[in-house]
């Protein structure tokens, strides 16, 4: 009788350890998955600073140009003018260009998560409106100018002169990166 009794608490003993040690595995789980999450947090917070400064990069060049140059043509001085903001129109795609590689970060960090520290969840969400807006705004000045240059053109021709410009460039496309159905930033 005891040996049945001793195989008995033996046996509930066993079943017990097992199953304190699951939930001490569970809970270690949780902790990790905690840790993780926080770490992700902290990470899509710092690439966003980093996106931010893109951004912001990005806004002076664009105000730079238009304030510098593209407000002060006509077509009269395009032609003076074209090849200084052909250089002006390459810095400005360049950071477009760094504005993506840091935008591909995020999308990575942020991808198809659920976050609910807030502070994530409105960056992860808000991004990419922004990169789309970057992204169609280039290539709307892009088109303008071009415009402009095709007007150019067009004078100088009428005049028989065999003076003309190029356009600018680009591979860079309108996007919907958002997929929202909206261009946001295009004009024309």
């Amino acid at each position: 009788m005891k040996k049945k009794t001793l195989k008995i608490v033996a046996i509930v003993a066993g079943v017990l350890l097992l199953f304190i040690a699951g939930i001490v595995l569970f809970i270690l789980s949780i902790k990790k998955d905690q840790k993780a999450t926080v770490e992700r947090v902290q990470d899509v917070i710092n690439v966003y600073s980093e996106f931010s400064d893109s951004v912001d990069k990005f806004n002076d060049i664009r105000n730079e140009l238009y304030s510098n140059t593209l407000d002060n043509v006509y077509i009269t001085n395009i032609g003076e003018m074209d090849s200084a903001i052909q250089v002006s129109f390459k810095k400005y795609e360049d950071i477009v260009d760094e504005v993506n590689k840091v935008t591909d970060k995020l999308s990575k960090l942020c991808g198809n998560i659920y976050f609910t520290d807030s502070r994530a969840r409105t960056k992860c969400e808000s991004y990419a409106s922004v990169y789309e807006q970057i992204v169609n705004a280039f290539v709307s000045d892009v088109k303008s100018y071009n415009k402009n240059i095709d007007e150019y053109n067009d004078y100088q021709k009428g005049l028989n002169t065999n003076i003309s410009l190029k356009h600018y460039d680009t591979t860079k496309k309108y996007i919907d990166y958002n997929n929202d159905k909206k261009y946001e930033g295009k004009e024309e």
